[in-house]
């Protein structure tokens, strides 16, 4: 009996061989895993940081239309999932509660090679539902972006020195 299943096994294996039929299914086929461009360094920076350093805080101040209230929601929870599934820790979202248009978003990465991370894996659908939430913004300006990175060094009294 157990001879009979052995040669039914390799007879199926060597039948899917010669005719290349595959063992599995590719489900890859249908997904769009091109990744984003990368975010390229400031130039303002002062040093690269080192891939420990952090945690890192990005903040973005955005001016927006709040008569596009179910579209800004629907964004802010895409944006929050997004961030979240690629590295951030925390995505928060505040409102200036002396102006109603304006609003502070917060993300946090544990470090440096995280941020750098999330920066590659960001796919070109999710980069580009990022630049349509960006396009709500209706200030003058761009939003202000600004990148800060946990202090690890020790300061100097410069009255020592």
């Amino acid at each position: 009996m157990l001879v009979a299943v052995a040669a039914v096994i390799l007879t199926l294996l060597v039948t899917f061989q010669m005719f290349s039929v595959p063992l599995s299914i590719d489900f890859t086929k249908g997904l769009d895993t091109e990744p984003g461009p990368i975010a390229p360094l400031s130039p303002n920076f002062i040093y690269v940081p080192r891939p420990s350093d952090g945690p890192v805080l990005i903040t973005i101040d955005v001016q927006l239309d709040e008569s596009q209230g179910l579209e800004l929601e629907k964004f802010v929870n895409e944006l929050r999932l997004i961030y979240l599934r690629n590295g951030a820790y925390s995505w928060q979202v505040f409102a200036d509660p002396t102006r109603k248009d304006r609003f502070h978003v917060q993300i946090m990465m544990p470090s440096w090679s995280q941020y750098l991370l999330l920066c590659e894996r960001i796919t070109k659908a999710e980069k580009q539902l990022i630049d349509q939430a960006r396009s709500l913004h209706v200030g003058g300006k761009p939003p202000e972006t600004q990148m800060y990175i946990r202090v690890n060094k020790h300061f100097r009294d410069s009255s020592s020195v």
